[in-house]
């Protein structure tokens, strides 16, 4: 899979884990990162919050089908993982907030969301496969 990415993130195989629904979901979620980068240069308000909408809803699905992919495999680290989605869902619901009520918020957002999803899939999400790939028979 060919990940796009913009300057912003030039790393593309530093978030490949490996699995191909994950993989994409994470591909969804840099985009939406991407988009809003490009936003703030030339969109509306509406068009913004638009784009950070998007990233939320996309971020939830993305949440749910690693909570089926660690329970699947029993991954020992969930409650803290789980507990690190929840609390990236508290500080987007802050940025939110203070969007809505007029504060020039999308660089800041966009900066904290990139380096929150590249240290997230760099370590967080890489210890899940790593973890799963442990599961594996190893070859003789």
């Amino acid at each position: 899979m060919k990940i796009n990415l913009s300057p912003l993130l030039l790393n593309a195989s530093d978030f490949v884990l490996g699995d191909k629904i994950i993989d994409e979901q994470h591909e969804e979620l840099i985009d939406g990162i991407n988009k809003l980068y490009e936003a703030r240069l030339s969109l509306s308000n509406v068009e913004i919050r638009s784009i950070i909408e998007t990233i939320i809803v996309n971020s939830k699905v993305h949440f749910d089908q690693e909570e089926k992919e660690m329970k699947s495999i029993g991954y020992p680290k969930i409650k803290e993982h789980l507990a690190e989605h929840t609390e990236l869902l508290k500080d987007v619901g802050e940025f939110i907030a203070r969007f809505d009520l007029g504060e020039d918020v999308a660089a800041e957002f966009q900066a904290f969301l990139f380096d929150w999803i590249a240290a997230h899939i760099r370590t967080s999400d890489r210890d899940i496969f790593d973890y799963k790939n442990s599961l594996l028979p190893k070859a003789l």
